[in-house]
């Protein structure tokens, strides 16, 4: 097996762990709705920014689905401090729509946290972070909404000038910007742990639906997900003759990581799931392991044009397109980048409609114990399958939905033949459920191992995809 070139960005989750169990200077209470004065957020916040070590913002429980109402200027933290949300439920803050919800602009490495709150419809679109704007400061949301905001870029939220971000539990819905990132743009570390990513929008330029990562300064930055779900986000252009890009993610230099998560009904003319570009001369390295791209819409659905990547035991199928001219290609590396897929399905897209499932610059993609419906010509030697199987264009999955862990999957039916196909390169310890892996003779192709579980195999097994 090859090394995880990928160490789990321990830093921010266990720096935000010890400001949560450290003792803190100062508790500052917010129990009024009112945007001013005494048991205000605004107060709060100014209160903490005067005082010297990491305090805490403690919300009142009888607040617990309330709305505060911030008028602009929005409020700005600038010293290390923890938000505390209600107990019994989140309370939501709410801009009066002239300016973002709240901005953080604190030195580099500064721990900022926002737990169980709501910030909604903040944002003008000539500028960043439609409700969340953050410089400097390391930033964790846990168990927070970020919903009906809007920008220029960063739709929900904008993390700049070094600084990383954490979503954990967290949901980020129905954002819109302008040029990229409808729902999120950051030029740092992003971490998406167990969180949703659905219905932003950018309109304008069109990059990165849900999320745009780029990092300039620091080409080695990482954006890793990890069980969590990007669906319904759209990249569009507002020049008919331009390009969109990453209806899901558009990820720029860096590294990036997607394990155990899902890509569906996003949309972008090209990688309607997620797109890989960036500065031809910085190095970029990407991994997809135990992860599903199924119904995406555009011409491509993964498209990479820089760096190297590899696609490990997991499923792209039952993608389409909606207009559009020439072929259509599901999995596109248009460019000469270094390709590894390994125990995946890239197979069951655009039925009958002009595409193929994989296709390939000047370099020949490098495949084991896959399962490939329609290859384009030189990106794989068909004629000497190997461990691979060529040419099935219907791999026998079941309908995207719900059918246990945190993302929907699309599990193999009982004659498919992606059940007990695999090998051991790179197994994943469980597959993209956290279910064991290794059932049966050996692993099964694709991101989900067929479980034995059959008694529904005629493809009604489990909830349908939310909307």
């Amino acid at each position: 097996m090859r090394a995880n070139p990928f160490p789990i960005p321990t830093a921010l989750i266990l720096s935000a762990l010890a400001l949560s169990g450290a003792a803190v200077a100062d508790d500052f209470h917010v129990d009024s709705l009112f945007d001013d004065g005494v048991g205000s957020l605004r107060a709060a916040i100014a209160f903490a920014n005067q005082t010297p070590g990491p305090d805490r913002i403690v919300f009142h429980g009888d607040l617990a689905g309330k709305t505060l109402w911030i008028d602009a200027p929005a409020p700005v933290i600038s010293e290390a401090v923890e938000v505390i949300g209600p107990a019994g439920g989140a309370a939501t803050v709410r801009s009066t729509g002239n300016d973002r919800v709240l901005s953080v602009v604190t030195d580099w490495g500064a721990i900022v946290v926002l737990r169980d709150l709501v910030l909604a419809d903040g944002g003008l679109l000539n500028q960043s972070g439609g409700c969340l704007s953050i410089q400097g400061a390391s930033v964790l949301l846990d168990r927070v909404r970020v919903t009906g905001c809007k920008a220029a870029h960063g739709g929900a939220i904008s993390a700049q000038l070094g600084a990383i971000l954490e979503l954990q539990d967290s949901r980020i819905d129905h954002n819109r910007a302008v040029w990229s990132g409808g729902g999120i743009r950051t030029d740092g570390a992003l971490f998406v742990g167990r969180s949703e990513i659905d219905h932003n929008t950018v309109d304008g330029f069109g990059r990165g639906g849900g999320i745009a990562f780029w990092p300039f300064a620091d080409n080695q930055s990482m954006l890793w997900i990890l069980d969590s779900h990007l669906h319904h986000n759209a990249a569009t252009s507002s020049d008919p003759a331009g390009a969109s890009l990453g209806g899901a993610l558009d990820a720029g230099n860096g590294r990036l990581r997607v394990e155990r998560s899902s890509f569906y009904a996003n949309r972008a003319r090209h990688g309607a799931a997620l797109s890989r570009s960036g500065n031809v001369d910085l190095p970029m390295d990407a991994r997809l392991v135990n992860s599903t791209f199924a119904g995406n819409v555009g011409d491509d659905v993964v498209s990479i044009a820089q760096g190297e990547v590899a696609l490990e035991y997991s499923t792209i199928s039952a993608n389409i397109r909606d207009g559009g001219e020439g072929v259509a290609r599901a999995f596109d590396s248009p460019a000469t980048v270094s390709v590894r897929i390994a125990g995946s399905v890239v197979s069951g897209n655009y039925p009958g409609q002009d595409g193929i499932d994989l296709a390939s610059g000047e370099r020949r993609i490098d495949a084991d114990y896959s399962l490939i419906g329609v290859a384009g010509l030189g990106s794989v030697d068909a004629a000497n399958p190997g461990t691979n199987r060529f040419g099935i264009v219907d791999p026998r999955l079941r309908a995207l939905g719900w059918n246990g862990g945190p993302t929907p999957t699309m599990p193999p039916m009982a004659d498919s033949p992606l059940i007990d196909a695999g090998g051991d390169a790179d197994l994943p310890a469980t597959d993209q459920r956290g279910s064991a892996r290794l059932v049966g003779s050996a692993a099964d192709i694709g991101a989900v191992e067929d479980d034995g579980d059959r008694l529904f195999a005629d493809a009604f097994d489990g909830a349908p995809a939310d909307g």
